[in-house]
């Protein structure tokens, strides 16, 4: 009996931390390489994500404020604003997942997951047919949609 008390207030704090809500994602995340900031906001059931923010640079690749490579020609005029880059996500009690990523740099959808690292930062993981395949990126949860720095 000690020991099951013993095991239940070890596990317990950490069951609470790692516990994960649905919505727990809402809000604005800041990318790895703290050169844009996603929206991600729920509509019905679902989690879509789009770009508030985003920091030119000289790679013109990456400068680019609207669909430029999309494979839909009607759509290379929208702005990336515009655009759902992370759409169709559902929780499923762990994790956020059945989802797509849309790369505006090669105009590709991926399938993508999301998972709650902590409170204030998120995995995001991309991949084709298979998880392991992907490539993964940490978010920092940010309190603002354009940095203060750039209002």
């Amino acid at each position: 009996m000690l020991r099951k008390t013993l095991y239940l207030i070890i596990l317990l704090p950490i069951l609470i931390v790692s516990s994960s809500q649905p919505d727990d994602i809402i809000g604005y995340w800041m990318v790895s390489k703290k050169d844009a900031i996603i929206k991600i906001y729920k509509y019905q059931n679902d989690y879509y994500g789009r770009i508030t923010w985003y920091l030119p640079s000289d790679d013109k690749t990456k400068n680019i404020t609207k669909d430029i490579n999309n494979p839909n020609p009607k759509l290379r005029e929208r702005l990336l604003s515009e655009v759902n880059i992370l759409s169709g996500f559902k929780f499923n009690g762990e994790k956020w997942d059945n989802g797509m990523v849309y790369d505006a740099r090669s105009g590709k959808y991926y399938d993508c997951f999301i998972q709650k690292l902590s409170k204030d930062k998120i995995r995001i993981k991309a991949y084709y047919m298979f998880e392991f395949f992907g490539l993964s990126d940490e978010w920092t949860r940010v309190s603002y949609s354009v940095p203060p720095d750039f209002e």
